[in-house]
């Protein structure tokens, strides 16, 4: 064959080539896909045994698009998705994958605004954001340091949560049997748990900065000053017991205290496991 009748399938394969680079560039599913690909899937990837917020399925865009607590389609200001991104909660400081780059939050925004459709096409590698990934920062020997302590607060939380609701149920016993002043083991009980809860508060501040949920999350937030809270009221209420024992009384601040506690302590609790397993774990 001549070149010059070679000319023609030329220009014809010049010309699907561009047809499908267009394509691909006005597919926002195809490069959303992309973008949560190679920036999302270490937390939020179907390969991850236990996925943050129990969100593992980033890559399926039909099941993101679908959750409105996640994308409401045509509006990134009310999707939590955007609103993460936007004042950089997600990806989280020290993700391996490192931030998104203004371009590709550009992406993930123009999916939402576009309806978070789903890829036109599908075969697009993730490889193509390879290169604009950039070289992650190596974390300070300080940072490393304090994200293991951090990781100390979720054993020790179980310590004043059983303790201080034991003092109560202890206490509740003993006054139902008649027994004058605070037993000498629910003294133990509310030492020992609000001890353990201002450990547990101060490592949870600490485990929160690098746990991977941002700053901005309303079930963190709630969660960090409860736990706070909580902590606060354990110490009161060891210091009430204290000079209530020494009176041999159990006054009526003691017992609110005690079970305001208690009542402070599950909330906190409750939002603490939303935040590792989701909203949704005792939904059956």
């Amino acid at each position: 064959m001549s070149d010059a009748m070679k000319l023609p399938y030329v220009l014809l394969a010049a010309l699907l080539a561009c047809s499908g680079a267009r394509a691909e560039e006005t597919d926002p599913g195809a490069q959303a896909l992309q973008v949560f690909s190679v920036r999302c899937t270490q937390c939020h990837g179907s390969q991850v045994a236990k996925p943050k917020g129990k969100f593992g399925y980033v890559t399926d865009l039909r099941r993101v698009a679908a959750n409105p607590k996640l994308v409401v389609p045509f509006d990134p200001s009310a999707s939590k998705l955007w609103q993460d991104i936007e004042h950089r909660d997600m990806p989280p400081d020290g993700a391996t994958a490192g931030p998104l780059s203004e371009p590709e939050q550009a992406i993930v925004r123009a999916w939402i605004a576009t309806g978070a459709p789903k890829p036109i096409h599908p075969t697009t590698q993730p490889e193509a954001f390879s290169a604009a990934r950039g070289a992650t920062a190596e974390p300070s020997f300080l940072s490393r340091s304090l994200r293991e302590l951090g990781k100390f607060h979720v054993p020790i939380i179980h310590f004043p949560i059983a303790l201080l609701i034991a003092a109560a149920v202890g206490d509740l016993w003993f006054a139902w049997r008649k027994r004058a002043g605070i037993h000498e083991v629910v003294r133990f009980c509310i030492a020992m748990g609000a001890a353990a809860a201002v450990v547990a508060a101060g490592l949870g501040w600490i485990h929160a900065a690098y746990a991977g949920y941002g700053p901005h999350n309303r079930d963190l937030l709630l969660h960090r000053w409860l736990g706070t809270v909580a902590a606060t009221l354990a110490v009161l209420t060891f210091i009430v017991a204290r000079s209530d024992s020494r009176k041999n009384r159990r006054g009526r601040v003691f017992i609110s205290l005690l079970l305001l506690t208690c009542v402070v302590i599950g909330l906190t609790g409750h939002l603490g496991g939303s935040l590792v397993f989701g909203d949704e774990y005792f939904r059956f």
